[in-house]
């Protein structure tokens, strides 16, 4: 689609967003590799919970410190488009970086005019509760915030998660 292939305008959407995700997921799968995906770095902006509002934060700053670990606020990664990247210094470098491995799908999305957005790196359940039904058996329930996936959160549960 990027190289000029037409698309109907149902595929294209799909095809963006999902341009998007690979790029935002880069980004993600860098700052855990790092393990800074849970900690506000120079240069970091900042999501409110429950809010496509951000902030750049101050690296050291107590209280910001306090409404991350509280979930007030979450670290953020670059949801591609056209427009300068909003992260600076240690954040822009390590998203630079991982544009730099992906410059058809930065180029692509650039071209599609679409404006440079950010998105929460990690993600928090609402009113999350289980209960293992027999040995083999886990029932889970949760509520996320729109755009999330309960496929990643039950991936990330699966990890964690062996009966007593």
């Amino acid at each position: 689609m990027f190289e000029g292939q037409r698309v109907d305008r149902k595929t294209r959407g799909l095809l963006i967003s999902a341009a998007r995700s690979e790029l935002f997921n880069a980004v993600l799968a860098a700052r855990v590799s790092a393990g800074t995906w849970n900690r506000i770095l120079q240069g970091e902006p900042c999501c409110l919970q429950g809010s496509r509002s951000w902030f750049h934060a101050t690296e050291g700053d107590a209280e910001l410190e306090e409404r991350l670990r509280a979930g007030d606020i979450h670290p953020s990664g670059t949801m591609w488009g056209s427009g300068e990247l909003e992260s600076q210094a240690a954040v822009r470098e390590l998203e630079l970086a991982v544009a730099a491995q992906h410059p058809a799908l930065c180029a692509g999305l650039a071209s599609v005019r679409l404006d440079q957005e950010r998105r929460a790196l990690r993600l928090l359940p609402r009113h999350l509760s289980w209960n293992w039904h027999d040995q083999s058996t886990l029932a889970v329930s949760f509520e996320l915030q729109a755009g999330s996936y309960a496929t990643a959160v039950l991936r990330e549960l699966s990890r964690w998660t062996t009966p007593s």
